[in-house]
């Protein structure tokens, strides 16, 4: 049946529920309540979020084909278009045969790119009026250097499209009724959510800024001295341009706490540090006044008693659900049953949206159980376990992949191992990740401090909370401000100038309470460089955020520089008539954190300390994910040193684990060939029956990473009688050697250099 039909029968089935009255009703977010404009759906990565919002999409155009919708994905690792089964990207595009729904994945260049187009001539008004002006950083704007402008555009462009329609380059634009939003994971979600109202006191400076400088020409002009920029005869003026960039921060910003027209939707699974992230998630949406009453539970096991293994996984998440039902009352809980197959195109969107509506109780109907073992000879570079080295010079490494494919127990269980492996090495694991799991991987109360691991004396584990350390930075910040102020306002130079010494303290003041994203990251990076200067590791293992967070994590060596330049600029015209001592203090901070950046940066995208090990599961949609990222990673010349491939089902003979495990085994092929090509290897690893938490469970998943024997696994809870030739090995994965040699910027015999010889290298370049 195609996707069309279905959407035209679970519309009927609806109608049909709706006039007998026999089934509870529809989620709020189903119901297609005609005021919705805005709906998010978020939580941690890896839950099925992208799946989620595009089922809802495609289930609301249906109930409502007179309104238009826009899906769009926010997070910088899209997924959106796998998920649908068709190319979406940075331009809007129509879904596929559903002529009311229209799709793109977020690129923050094009709408910037876009932006200039539109507003080019007051932004070159803007741009001649700068030379006048001595506030916040104006040319800094212009040019979209300042961190955080990515978002700003995210949340113009839902304004516009709620206000002015959505473009269909090169028809014209459609009107847009709602906006669904699938967002990156949880710690980014929350931050971009209080996005509006900072960023509208952000461009208020510039307007303060501007206004003071047109005050302040406006009487040499009316004297025929020069022309104003930005008041040019028939122009709207940039007064008004920046007016429209705040209206539309305060529309979004009133919208997201009004119920009738937002809501976001929780998206998690029966997992203990799934669990743990969302109530974290639900308590700051409370706290923001956005609307969350419904929560998707995805990938719920039934527990069938002729499988001991899915038995065991169904009794593992028992306690999960019951605590879900628990920790979000009285919050409506959806509950998905996990799907044997990959949910991925119209059709089998629209089955789970009927799930979600409670219409069916199963996302995909079972496939035909395989002919023969469900054995699947798997060609490419597939490795046995292999013991993890650490080559001379080697210090960081970090796994990298999206959220929910284990990232954060390999690396865990990583940094476990390398603390036996090399005991007279100081290893440190730390969690850079604002939604934190490290603690839960680790079952252990970590938090913003160095925590020793028991049983590992050499072991040490940290998340850093970047809230924490940007609050650190912007009181010492506040204080050198206020500092350098009171002295310049007793000076001599604040009798003459003190209205205008006021204004700029009041500015410098707000735009720290401005301060955009990406300073956090800096910070972070500020705070491992402390590390290294010190000499306190030897070896550090990063969990670091999912996959375009990540990415974003080592390319800010600028960042921290444009920013703090525009306080240092905005000031010097004072320390220049009489230095003080608060200001050098703040000169030195931008001084030191702008050469920490550059250190870290500079030495994790150098291939004789770093190395980067890729984690993902054997699905499509994760396999085009770790694609991407690994072309990017591998054109910035980042060493790859293994694909970690999670999850893999038993052999086992039951139905459900065999259409997995076949399918699953595909995949695995695929990413073996890609692996091959940028000369790295593949490691399978199997899913244990229940959650990875602890040391144990962790030491387990450490010898199917690096080896260990079968004695450190616990036995395949098979039939009895029944042999799969130790089945939770991987007999099915046959070895082979890459196919070309590796390129020489993944090759593991790296400098064996002293470590000082590379920093004087580095430091020479």
């Amino acid at each position: 049946m195609s996707a069309q039909a279905l959407l035209a029968e679970a519309t009927q089935q609806q109608a049909v529920q709706q006039d007998s009255g026999g089934k509870q009703a529809a989620p709020s977010f189903l119901s297609a309540p005609s005021s919705l404009q805005l709906l998010f759906f978020g939580g941690k990565g890896g839950t099925g979020k992208t799946t989620s919002s595009a089922a809802t999409a495609l289930r609301l155009v249906q109930a409502m084909p007179d309104r238009q919708v826009l899906i769009m994905s926010t997070d910088p690792a899209h997924s959106l278009g796998d998920s649908l089964d068709q190319s979406v990207g940075p331009k809007i595009v129509r879904v596929r045969g559903v002529p009311n729904l229209s799709a793109v994945e977020v690129d923050p260049p094009s709408l910037l790119a876009t932006f200039k187009r539109r507003y080019g001539k007051h932004l070159k008004q803007m741009a001649r009026g700068t030379v006048f002006s001595n506030q916040a950083d104006i040319r800094d704007f212009l040019a979209f250097r300042l961190p955080g402008m990515e978002d700003l555009m995210i949340f113009a462009a839902v304004a516009e499209y709620l206000q002015r329609g959505i473009p269909h380059d090169p028809l014209p634009s459609t009107r847009c009724d709602l906006v669904v939003i699938d967002t990156a994971p949880t710690g980014h979600t929350l931050r971009l959510l209080t996005m509006p109202e900072k960023y509208a006191r952000w461009v208020t400076l510039f307007k303060r800024s501007f206004n003071k400088y047109h005050r302040t020409s406006a009487g040499l002009q009316g004297l025929g001295l020069f022309n104003i920029p930005g008041q040019e005869r028939g122009g709207r003026g940039v007064p008004q341009f920046l007016s429209k960039l705040i209206k539309h921060m305060e529309f979004v910003g009133k919208l997201l706490t009004d119920p009738a027209r937002c809501e976001f939707v929780m998206v998690t699974i029966p997992e203990e540090m799934g669990v743990a992230e969302t109530v974290r998630l639900a308590r700051a949406l409370d706290r923001q006044g956005i609307a969350a009453g419904n929560v998707i539970v995805n990938r719920v096991r039934r527990a069938d008693p002729d499988c001991p293994f899915c038995r065991s996984q169904a009794e593992g998440q028992t306690p999960y659900l019951k605590q879900i039902q628990e920790q979000f009352a009285p919050r409506r809980i959806l509950q998905v049953p996990l799907s044997p197959e990959e949910i991925r195109g119209q059709e089998a969107l629209v089955r789970y949206g009927q799930v979600l509506a409670g219409e069916n109780d199963s996302v995909q109907p079972m496939p035909p159980q395989p002919a023969g073992p469900n054995r699947v000879s798997v060609s490419g570079s597939i490795a046995p376990p292999s013991e993890l080295a650490v080559e001379a010079g080697k210090r960081f490494l970090i796994f990298a992949g999206k959220g929910g494919v284990g990232k954060t127990s390999v690396s865990a269980s990583t940094a476990l191992r390398l603390a036996r492996r090399y005991p007279e090495k100081r290893v440190l694991v730390v969690s850079t990740d604002p939604a934190h799991s490290l603690g839960d991987s680790l079952d252990l109360e970590i938090g913003d401090s160095l925590t020793a691991v028991p049983g590992r004396d050499n072991l040490t584990a940290l998340e850093l909370d970047a809230a924490a350390l940007y609050e650190k930075f912007r009181a010492e910040y506040v204080e050198n401000i206020n500092a350098a102020f009171e002295a310049w306002e007793s000076h001599e130079i604040g009798v003459m100038n003190l209205d205008r010494i006021k204004f700029d303290r009041g500015t410098l003041l707000e735009y720290v309470k401005s301060y955009p994203p990406g300073v956090e990251e800096v910070l972070v990076m500020e705070r491992l460089f402390d590390f290294t200067e010190a000499d306190r590791f030897d070896l550090y293992v990063l969990d670091p955020a999912p996959t375009g967070h990540m990415l974003k994590l080592l390319a800010f060596p600028e960042l921290i520089k444009d920013w703090l330049r525009v306080t240092y600029r905005a000031i010097l015209k004072y320390q220049q008539r009489r230095p003080v001592e608060h200001l050098a203090t703040l000169a030195e901070r931008m001084v030191r954190s702008t050469n920490a950046v550059k250190t870290m940066h500079a030495a994790l995208t150098d291939p004789a300390q770093t190395e980067l090990v890729a984690v993902t599961i054997a699905e499509a949609m994760g396999k085009l994910e770790m694609q991407r990222m690994l072309e990017t990673v591998t054109a910035a010349g980042i060493p790859v040193a293994r694909i970690v491939c999670n999850f893999l089902a038993p052999a086992t003979d039951c139905a459900f684990c065999a259409a997995k495990r076949c399918q699953q085994l595909a995949c695995v092929d695929e990413i073996a060939d890609f692996a091959s090509s940028i000369g790295c290897v593949v490691t399978a690893v199997r899913q244990f029956p229940q959650e990875v938490r602890g040391p144990d469970a962790l030491d387990r998943m450490g010898a199917e990473l690096y080896g260990g024997g079968a004695a450190d696994a616990p036995p395949c809870p098979t039939h009895a009688g029944h042999h799969h030739e130790r089945a939770w090995q991987r007999p099915v994965l046959e070895a082979h050697p890459p196919r070309k040699p590796p390129p020489r910027r993944f090759r593991h015999g790296l400098s064996d250099a002293p470590r000082e010889e590379v920093l004087l290298e580095e430091e020479n370049r």
